[in-house]
């Protein structure tokens, strides 16, 4: 089954992303083929590319900035641009399954 994974950070520090990385490993062990979408780059990205696991960065803003430093015009632009890239991409790859770490 292919898989895309959507993380709501790119870092690997707190228990979101962590239970990412390990179900992302298990599916893939599994003999799911994975895809994992990141909203920038950083310790995430760096971490899957050093296990091989297949990911692509889609700049989605309103989960890499804090919301008391938004312009809400700004972020309704950037969050339907980085709908439109997610989308793209899912059209792309024609997943089974989309699983987010985001509740």
């Amino acid at each position: 089954m292919k898989i895309i994974l959507l993380s709501h950070t790119a870092n690997v520090s707190g228990g979101a992303e962590q239970c990412l990385i390990e179900y992302t490993e298990v599916l893939i062990r599994s003999g799911h083929r994975c895809k994992v979408i990141v909203p920038s780059k950083g310790p995430m990205t760096k971490y899957l590319a050093d296990k091989g696991i297949e990911f692509v960065v889609v700049g989605y803003g309103c989960a890499t900035k804090p919301h008391r430093n938004v312009n809400n015009k700004r972020l309704l632009t950037s969050t339907g641009s980085s709908i439109c890239g997610i989308f793209r991409e899912v059209e792309r790859y024609r997943p089974s399954l989309i699983i987010t770490n985001t509740i």
